[in-house]
């Protein structure tokens, strides 16, 4: 039923005066996306940390989610580890101890009603850290 009403009222507002999008948002969520760019180079010897953060844009609830980061594949620097934090971002932290270039996986889920976009809301990105 909510669906229905939706798909009826929504272009309607997309045709409004301003951005109509902006309150479609307020009702609908947008899917999740990992917001990070690719991380920044690091040394061996001194201390690394690369920040993985994601969203969900519901305006004015763009917080108010819970985030399940999860390591998925590849290799990170040695002496780093990958930790997620509170369930709102991820990190890899640490001293490397080793050069040359990591590509790792990372992928997020969230606690979005699956209602919304079914049972695998996520988004999965991939990076590349360079230790010279």
């Amino acid at each position: 039923m909510v669906r229905i009403f939706l798909l009826l009222f929504l272009p309607l507002l997309a045709g409004c005066e301003g951005d109509g999008m902006a309150v479609v948002n307020i009702f609908i969520p947008q899917r999740i996306r990992i917001s990070h760019g690719q991380p920044p180079d690091g040394q061996v010897g001194k201390a690394y940390s690369f920040r993985i953060t994601a969203e969900v844009k519901n305006t004015p609830n763009d917080s108010d989610y819970s985030y399940d980061f999860r390591f998925v594949d590849g290799a990170i620097p040695p002496g780093t580890q990958f930790a997620t934090h509170d369930n709102t971002f991820a990190e890899v932290a640490g001293i490397p101890t080793q050069t040359g270039q990591f590509a790792f996986a990372v992928s997020v889920k969230t606690d979005i009603d699956p209602e919304w976009f079914g049972d695998d809301e996520s988004d999965e990105k991939i990076f590349t850290i360079t230790i010279r």
